[in-house]
This record gives structure tokens, C-alpha cells and sequence, in this order.
């Protein structure tokens, strides 16, 4: 058996020098380890498989003292694997090993086997992964960067799923669950009663994540094809790990606190199966951000149930593209997960792993879907709400976001403006024979005409999407859903670039910025307008001079929060008046507090109050223009 030397520095805390010499010492002999223990617990598997327990028995044994061996090794540098979870991995690793005897003096081998197969040969595999990661390649910018661009995918790779071999199962449904076991049961009794496994030859696979209410034994009391156990929780790197287990087509994760509805998976999955380019498909479904279910029908879970059981049936025209997709339900497509690789275990905190692997897919040029002709009910986050308020993980996630992307998660178009939307569809569509085209200035990330695009679709009619940009942060998310992209080198050029498109006329334009943050907005707009096909229709907008917050800003002198340019409702229509047919201002209101006392407090008692208090109220304008 690989054996480990033992830390020439004993116990005592090591400096930041020391401490990087020993881990560059120490964790190439642990991955080694690893690698051989992970390799060994297949062995151990044939071995059982061949009816040769001794020697199984036997080799169970060093793999436990490997784990002992590796926990020893790994004391002094521990500081160094902080986000790891290599304590809570190291318990589960020798709880899996313990389960695995009790199962064999059982005489319970069916068990036994997917215990070696899904549990320890991926928990020797994950924890591997992790050390080596936190280990090896973080903090280092430039070995992160060829680590995401060379090895994440591979090294999280599916070994059940390829290209040359049909899978063994359509569909993997998982379903992880910590605590909350009055949810879980809802959960799985849901899947249970609304999908037809044997028709779908699909697995379902029960995760408990460390729980301590008796979520175990409520699984293990379930008819599940694996059921899957860690001992201790290891936080957002759990979920890298679960398409190592999944040994299907594809992979249907569904959070423990979903109430699933009649047909869903099979609607998701003729979604899915329509186009090979699609990675994801999800329901619609209430209590989650990112606008993936708008006017929910039912006030309780049993009502909105007995709804969608009445309403879902399967309708293309309902399938909206979307440029991130949030996935508290939703179907995967396991050979498309092995190109990009799945969570990241880098967002530790589970927190903005989804926008991470659905800007990846996106970057990929593959196509995320939200069903609206499928809904399954979701209560909202029982999980994450308590770590959001007591550690901001929210927010550092965000920051984390931003440190391996260079890019903030919540910028412009990473979920598209309902209200430039729906003023933008409001007027009559101008009818020509030709597919519509859509022009997004500034689109970010590009959601805004994608859904723009999705309307159009529910009414069987075509479009072409346009993107013109300056930020070039965000081409990598533009050029996959745009059938022309522009990239200027200032908003100085946009009205030079407009007019290049000579041939080229649109019936839908959509700023995702505030207009009033480009100087030469009068004249970007008149290009605009001749650049719209009759009864065209363009929306923008801008902040409220005169929004309370602002003029706060202005009268304390916090120059941090005031804008170089401002725009005032009166003078742009004025300006406008003559280049467009129709100019609608639609006024949105801002929370602010104690807005009673500041009127007074600006412009004294006054009959008016009213409308004073209305503009005040008003953080932004949306106006909507037709040609």
C-alpha cells in the first residue's frame, strides 16, 4: 500500500513560506494516493462481484487506512485547503467505508454495490478534485484560467455517458435534499406519482446531504435506484459531484423543494430532444427570480398543482430561450454537461454556480429554455435563505463571480427588462412578409431581445436578433444568440455603424442602458428612426431627474451617486415629437422612505403635494416610440 512521509514540521504552525513548501511537497504524494485509493474501490467492487470477500475485505481495509493516512498528512496544510470540505469529505469517506461493512455482514450486496460504484468511488474522486484545486491551482489567475479552459470538464467528466454508446438510462430524475423533510416528502412523492419511470426507462436517485431529521431513513424507505448518503455537508461542492452518479441521457435535477406536475418531465424532455443544441429545459415556476414564471395562477401549492395538472400540454411555440436559466427544476443534457463541465466548486457557497455554468453553456453556443407550457410548483429557497442572511453568501458569491469572470453576474441583460418589453410588444406589429428583425443596443448579456424573439415566437412568426455593443466583455455572450453582431469601438461611432446597415431595417429597437448615458442620444435616436420600418417600434430609458434619492444626492453633494447628463421627461418629447409618430412615457416608482417629510422639507406645504410626491416617487422613465 502507498504510504505518505510524515510532515517535517510536526505540528506547529507553519509561516506562509513553509506552508507553501509543504503543501507543493506533500499534495502531489496525496493525489497519487487518491487516484490509487479511487482506482481501488472499483477493485473492491469486482472483487465482491466475483465472490471473493477476503480479499475484498482486505483491500476495504487499506482504503480505509488511506483515508487515515491522508487525514494525517493533510493536518499541517489544512489552512491552505480552507474551502475544500476535506474534514467533511475525509468523514464521509470513512462513514461510506463503515456503511459498506454493515451492508456486506448484512448480506445486503445489491447495496453494497452501488455503495462502492456511486458513493465511494466518487467521493475518493471529489475530494481528489478538490485538494488538487484549492490545493494546486487557487489563488493563481493564470493557473485558474488554464485549469477552466483545460481540465475542469474533463476532470468532472461523466464515465457513464458518450457519444458512441447509448446510455443505459433516458433520464437520471436526483433529488438532494438537507433537512426540511416535510418538503422532501412533498417532493418525492410528487415525482413518484407524476412520472412513469419504467416508460421513460428513467433512475431516480435520492441524495441526502448531510441531514440530520431522519431524511435518510425516509429515503432509504423509498423504491429509489441509488440512494445516496453523506454524512456531513460539504456545502455548493456537492453538487459538482452528482453527474458522476447519473447514468442517464439525460439529467433531471429537481430541488427538495419542488412540487413536480402531471407530465413534466415527458414535455421537458420533448423540449429537450428537439434540437441536440439545447443544454437545458426547465418549468416555468412561481417563488424564483429571473422572471421564469410571470402571473402565477394559485395562491397554494394545491391549487397552482391542480392547475398545471389541467393545463400542461406540450406547445413549442412556449419555449423561450433564455441566456441564463436558474435551476431549482430542470433537465440537462448529460453529453453537453461533459463539454462544459458542471458546477464549479469554486462558488463553495453554492451561490451564482448556476449563472457560472449557464454563462459557460451560453459561451458554448448551446441554448437554455424555460417550458411555459410546463409548470411544477416551487415554495422558494428553504435552503440558502439563513446562510444569505447570516454569512452575505450571497454576495460574496457575486464577488466571486466577478473575480474568475471579470464580469458582474446581475449587469445589464442577464435578465431581460420586463417593462422595455412589454412596452416595446404593446403597439400593433407592423406586417411585411419577411422575418422581423430585432435590434439590442447594449444588450449585456443579451436577454431583453432574446425574449423580445420568444413573443414573436409565441405568435408563429420569425426573427432575426442584431446586436450592436461597445463593452466587449460581453461578446462572448452576444455572438451565440445574435444572427448579426457590432462591436464599436465608442457610443461616439454608433450613428457611423447604424448606417453601415444599409439594407438592413428593423421593426423592434431596445436599449438595455439608460439612454441618458450617451452624450449624443439626439442623434443616435434620429439615425434610430430612419433605421425603423414603418410603424417600427423603439423603447429606452432614463433616470428621473427629479427621483428623491437623486436630489438627495444633489443637495448633500455625493458625487459618487450623481450622473454627468441628465434627461427631463418635457424636453425629450419635445425632441422626439418630430421623428416619431407616438411618444409614450411610462413612469416607474421607486421605494424610498419618508418621502412625505422631504417634499415638505423641499417645496414646503402645497396644494400640489400630490403630483410632487408622484415625480418624486418616479426612479425611472421607460418610453416607448413608434415610427
Amino acid at each position: 500500500m502507498i504510504g505518505l512521509k510524515e510532515t517535517s514540521k510536526g505540528t506547529l504552525p507553519l509561516s506562509e513560506k513553509d506552508l507553501e513548501n509543504e503543501k507543493n511537497r506533500i499534495l502531489p504524494q496525496v493525489l497519487d494516493l487518491l487516484d490509487t485509493a479511487a482506482q481501488g474501490s472499483l477493485e473492491v467492487l469486482r472483487l465482491y462481484a466475483e465472490e471473493k470477500p477476503l480479499e475484498a475485505s482486505d483491500m476495504l481495509n487499506n482504503l480505509s487506512s488511506v483515508v487515515a493516512a491522508v487525514r494525517t498528512a493533510l493536518k499541517p496544510i489544512e489552512k491552505a485547503l480552507e474551502h475544500s470540505y476535506m474534514e467533511e469529505m475525509l468523514d464521509n469517506l470513512d462513514d461510506t467505508i463503515q456503511d459498506i461493512q454493515n451492508n456486506v455482514q448484512a448480506g445486503q450486496m445489491d447495496r453494497t454495490f452501488i455503495l462502492l460504484e456511486f458513493q465511494l468511488f466518487p467521493f475518493f474522486t471529489h475530494i481528489r478534485e478538490q485538494i488538487y484545486f484549492w490545493g494546486l491551482v487557487y489563488p493563481d489567475k493564470q493557473k485558474m484560467d488554464d485549469y477552466y479552459a483545460n481540465e475542469f470538464a474533463e476532470h468532472y467528466r461523466n464515465p457513464y455517458i458518450s457519444e458512441e454508446e447509448p446510455a443505459k438510462f433516458q433520464v437520471s430524475v436526483v433529488v438532494p435534499a438537507f433537512n426540511h423533510l416535510d418538503t422532501t416528502k412533498q417532493c418525492v412523492q410528487s415525482i413518484l406519482k407524476c412520472t412513469d419511470f419504467e416508460a421513460l426507462n428513467a433512475e431516480l436517485i435520492l441524495i441526502d446531504h448531510g441531514s440530520t431529521d431522519g431524511t435518510l431513513d425516509y429515503f432509504n424507505s423509498i423504491e429509489a435506484n441509488k440512494v445516496i448518503h453523506y454524512k456531513r455537508n460539504i456545502r455548493g461542492t456537492m453538487f459538482c459531484n452528482i453527474p458522476r452518479i447519473c447514468e442517464g441521457e439525460f439529467i433531471a435535477y429537481v430541488s427538495n423543494d419542488i412540487i413536480v406536475t402531471k407530465n413534466w418531465l415527458n414535455i421537458l424532455l420533448e423540449c429537450i430532444q428537439s434540437d441536440p443544441k439545447i443544454f437545458s429545459a426547465s418549468p416555468a415556476s412561481p417563488n424564483v427570480a429571473n422572471l421564469q414564471m410571470l402571473n402565477v395562477p394559485a395562491k397554494t401549492p394545491s391549487s397552482f398543482v391542480s392547475w398545471a395538472n389541467k393545463n400542461n400540454s406540450p406547445n413549442s411555440k412556449l419555449w423561450n430561450d433564455r441566456a441564463r436559466v436558474l435551476p431549482n427544476i430542470i433537465l440537462y443534457r448529460n453529453i453537453l454537461v461533459n463539454h462544459v463541465g458542471f458546477w464549479d466548486p469554486y462558488f463553495y457557497l453554492l451561490e451564482f454556480s448556476d449563472d457560472d455554468l449557464s454563462l459557460r453553456a451560453r459561451r458554448a453556443g448551446y441554448r437554455q429554455i424555460i417550458c411555459d407550457d410546463v409548470s411544477c410548483y416551487h415554495f422558494g429557497s428553504v435552503t440558502l435563505k439563513g446562510a444569505q442572511i447570516k454569512e452575505g453568501s450571497l454576495e460574496q458569491s457575486r464577488k466571486f463571480f466577478f473575480q474568475k469572470h471579470l464580469i458582474d453576474a446581475w449587469d445589464a441583460g442577464f435578465c431581460y427588462d420586463y417593462n422595455l418589453v412589454n412596452l416595446l410588444m404593446r403597439p400593433k406589429f407592423p406586417v411585411h412578409p419577411e422575418a422581423y428583425s430585432i435590434l439590442g443596443i447594449d444588450s449585456g448579456f443579451g436577454d431583453s431581445p432574446l425574449q423580445v424573439k420568444n413573443i414573436l415566437r409565441h405568435k408563429n412568426l420569425k426573427a432575426s436578433i442584431y446586436n450592436i455593443t461597445f463593452q466587449k466583455q460581453f461578446l462572448p455572450d452576444l455572438e451565440p444568440l445574435s444572427d448579426n453582431l457590432k462591436l464599436v469601438d465608442s457610443i461616439r461611432y454608433y450613428p457611423e455603424a447604424l448606417q453601415a446597415y444599409e439594407d438592413d431595417f428593423f421593426d423592434f429597437v431596445i436599449f438595455s442602458q439608460d439612454i441618458s448615458q450617451y452624450p449624443i442620444y439626439i442623434e443616435l435616436l434620429k439615425v434610430l428612426c430612419s433605421k425603423l420600418r414603418p410603424n417600427g417600434t423603439l423603447t429606452f430609458k432614463f433616470a428621473n431627474p427629479f427621483f428623491a434619492l437623486t436630489l438627495n444626492s444633489f443637495f448633500n453633494l455625493d458625487s459618487t451617486k450623481l450622473k454627468t447628463q441628465f434627461l427631463f421627461p418635457e424636453q425629450l418629447k419635445n425632441d422626439l415629437q418630430t421623428l416619431f409618430q407616438s411618444i409614450t412615457l411610462l413612469p416607474m416608482k421607486g421605494s424610498v422612505n419618508g418621502i412625505e417629510k422631504f417634499a415638505d422639507r423641499i417645496y414646503g406645504h402645497t396644494s400640489n403635494k400630490k403630483q410632487i410626491i408622484d415625480i418624486l416617487s418616479t426612479s425611472m422613465y421607460y418610453v416607448l416610440c413608434q415610427k
